[in-house]
């Protein structure tokens, strides 16, 4: 648990110390993991009506 916490502090600073590109890959990491969770979101649901399909 600790040893979690003072990773993300390390990661944390670490964006801190370098923000003068970072902001672009920021945004663009942004905008990447939110695609992949829309993708994820449809996955699930399409699995869920399949499996809804399948079981009745």
């Amino acid at each position: 648990m600790f040893e979690h916490n003072n990773l993300v502090d390390q990661v944390l600073s670490a964006a801190n110390f370098s923000t003068g590109q970072s902001s672009l890959v920021t945004t663009g990491a942004a905008v990447i993991g939110i695609f992949i969770f829309a993708i994820v979101i449809v996955a699930i649901g399409i699995g869920v009506e399949i499996w809804f399909k399948n079981r009745h």
